[in-house]
C-alpha cells in the first residue's frame, strides 16, 4: 500500500509540476535583455548572456569568444553550415577554400571598423542564457542549448572596443542571427523583435524578442503597450545585401512652424536592383543618420533655412553644421526649442517625424563650451545606400522589426507620450 501511495504521490507531483512548467511558460511571451550605452563613438551593448554584446542590425552571426580548445562544428556537409553560408556577404565572401572545409569557416564584417573582414570558426554555445518575459520586465532566466556562433578573430581581442565587451549579437534576418534562432525549433519564438535604446534623458533601454506585449509606453502615468502605439511601413529587400533592413522613403521634409520638402527626388532613395547601391539603410552600428554628399548639401541647406537667423560657429567632427547652445532654449521633454523637425516621408505614405533627434549638444573645448549640432552627416560622394538611419535618430523611439510580416514599426518619441493626459 505504501509503495502504491508512492507512486501515486510521484503521478500527482509530476502532473502539477507540468501544470505550473505550462502557467509559467505561457505567461512568458517572450525573451528581453537590457540596453545601455557606452563608447566614444557610441556603441549599444545588450545585456545578455552574462555579458556585453554589441548590438548590429547588419550582423548575420553571434560573436563570441573561443579558447583554442573551443567546440567546431566540423560535420560536413552540415544543416548549421549549410545555413552559415545561405547568405554570403557581397563585401566579405568566403574564401574558396573554406566554402567546403571542415571544420566549417564563416565571414564576418567589423562593426567597428566598416569594411574589413575575417574569416573564422562556426562554433556553439552549450548554454545561451536569456531571461524570459510577460511584457513587463524579466520574469525567469533560461538557457538555450547549442546556440550558433562564430569565433572572434583573434587579432580583434586585444582592440579597444573588443577588451571585454567585443562580443557581437546579429540581429540581421540571415538563419544564423539571434532573432533567427530563437524562432527556430524546439524555441519558435516569433520572428519579431523590438527595442528602444537608451540616451542621457532616458539611459534604460530595452529589447524584446517575441511578438509581444511591450508594455514600455508611459502613456497617461501609466505602462501601456507599444504595439497600440506603433506605424508600419514595408521592409524592402536589397539583392545585394539581402540581410539588412531597407525601408522605403518617397522625401524629407525640414521645418519649425512649417515644413519644407528638400529638392531631392524621389528615385534618389531607390535601391538600384543591378548594382544593390542606394536605398535608405537603417542602422544600430552607424551613430547618426548620414546622407549621400549631394543630398545632405540640400538637406543641410534646409536645416539652416529653418533656423530661422541663428548663426552657426565652427563646427566640431564629425558634424558639419552648429550652433551655439547658449543661443537656444533646451527643453527637457522635447529638446531644443525651435530646433527644425525633420520629417521622412515613407513609400506607403506614412510620416516618420524627428522632433528631439535632430540635434546632438557637444562640447567644443570645455563644459561651458557647448554646441548644438545637427545631428546628420555627410557620407561623402561615393556612399553606397543614399542615407543611413542611424542609431542617434532611433533613440528613445520604440522600433520593431516585424520578420513574419517583412514590415519596420516605429512608435513617437516615448518620452512625448508622458504628456498626454
Amino acid at each position: 500500500m505504501t509503495y502504491i501511495i508512492t507512486r501515486l504521490d510521484r503521478i500527482i507531483f509530476l502532473m502539477v509540476l507540468a501544470i505550473v512548467s505550462n502557467i509559467v511558460f505561457a505567461r512568458s511571451k517572450g525573451l528581453i535583455a537590457a540596453i545601455v550605452k557606452d563608447g566614444t563613438p557610441p556603441f549599444y551593448f545588450m545585456e545578455i548572456n552574462g555579458g556585453n554584446y554589441i548590438m548590429d542590425l547588419d550582423s548575420d552571426f553571434i560573436w563570441t569568444y573561443c579558447d583554442l580548445m573551443h567546440t567546431l562544428y566540423p560535420s560536413c556537409p552540415s544543416h548549421a553550415c549549410s545555413l552559415a553560408h545561405s547568405s554570403p556577404s557581397r563585401l566579405c565572401p568566403l574564401k574558396k577554400e573554406y566554402q567546403s572545409s571542415c571544420p566549417c569557416k564563416v565571414a564576418l564584417v567589423n562593426p567597428v571598423v566598416p569594411k574589413t573582414c575575417y574569416q573564422t570558426d562556426l562554433t556553439f554555445e552549450y548554454n545561451f542564457y536569456v531571461n524570459r518575459t510577460d511584457g513587463y520586465g524579466p520574469t525567469q532566466q533560461t538557457s538555450f542549448k547549442q546556440i550558433y556562433a562564430a569565433c572572434i578573430p583573434f587579432e580583434l581581442m586585444l582592440t579597444q572596443y573588443f577588451i571585454g565587451t567585443g562580443q557581437v549579437i546579429g540581429l540581421s534576418n540571415a538563419p544564423l542571427s539571434l532573432p533567427s534562432q530563437f524562432a527556430s525549433p524546439p524555441h519558435q519564438f516569433a520572428k519579431k523583435f523590438a527595442f528602444v535604446l537608451p540616451s542621457v534623458r532616458a539611459p534604460e533601454g530595452v529589447i524584446f524578442f517575441g511578438g509581444g506585449p511591450y508594455y514600455v509606453v508611459p502613456y497617461a502615468h501609466r505602462l501601456e503597450d507599444a504595439r497600440g502605439f506603433f506605424t508600419y511601413t514595408r521592409l524592402l529587400r536589397n539583392p545585394f545585401s539581402t540581410n539588412g533592413y531597407y525601408i522605403g522613403v518617397q522625401a524629407i521634409s525640414i521645418g519649425s512652424s512649417e515644413l519644407n520638402q528638400i529638392p531631392i527626388r524621389a528615385s534618389s532613395f531607390s535601391i538600384n536592383n543591378t548594382t544593390g547601391l542606394g536605398g535608405v539603410r537603417i542602422s544600430t552600428t552607424v551613430p547618426y543618420t548620414t546622407l549621400r554628399s549631394n543630398m545632405f548639401s540640400a538637406f543641410r541647406k534646409t536645416f539652416l533655412e529653418a533656423m530661422k537667423g541663428v548663426n552657426p560657429v565652427r563646427a566640431v567632427k564629425p558634424f558639419n553644421l552648429c550652433f551655439n547652445a547658449n543661443d537656444l532654449i533646451l527643453n527637457p521633454l522635447v529638446g531644443f526649442i525651435g530646433a527644425p523637425t525633420v520629417e521622412l516621408r515613407l513609400a506607403n505614405g506614412k510620416n516618420w517625424t524627428y522632433f528631439s533627434n535632430t540635434m546632438q549638444v557637444v562640447y567644443r573645448d570645455n563644459i561651458n563650451d557647448a554646441l548644438a549640432c545637427m545631428a546628420f552627416i555627410d557620407g561623402g560622394k561615393t556612399m553606397e545606400e543614399a542615407m543611413v538611419i542611424g542609431a542617434f535618430q532611433m533613440e528613445e523611439i520604440f522600433v520593431q522589426f516585424d520578420l513574419v510580416k517583412s514590415r519596420f514599426g516605429f512608435t513617437p518619441n516615448l518620452l512625448s507620450l508622458t504628456t498626454i493626459p
